[in-house]
């Protein structure tokens, strides 16, 4: 799994800021949710991510929410 090479600029930096402080905590199946994430399309996920569209149901909340608090404290430094 590669966190930090999926397509556009700012959601690779993002998934990388991510990758880096959460997947070492994840267990498998968190790990296999975070899989079917990224098999996202980039402008689906900065979406989800970045603006307040709401992603459809079939996609984890629980991740979404923590990549916005990853977003979120990266803006804040």
């Amino acid at each position: 799994m590669c966190s930090s090479d999926l397509g556009t600029k700012e959601i690779d930096l993002l998934l990388g800021t991510f990758a880096d402080q959460w997947l070492e905590a994840f267990d498998e199946g968190t790990l296999r949710r975070y899989e079917s994430l990224l098999a996202n399309k980039d402008p689906d996920l900065y979406a989800w991510i970045v603006t307040d569209e709401i992603p459809p149901r079939d996609v984890d909340a629980e991740l979404i929410r923590l990549l916005k608090e990853v977003k979120t404290r990266a803006l804040s430094t």
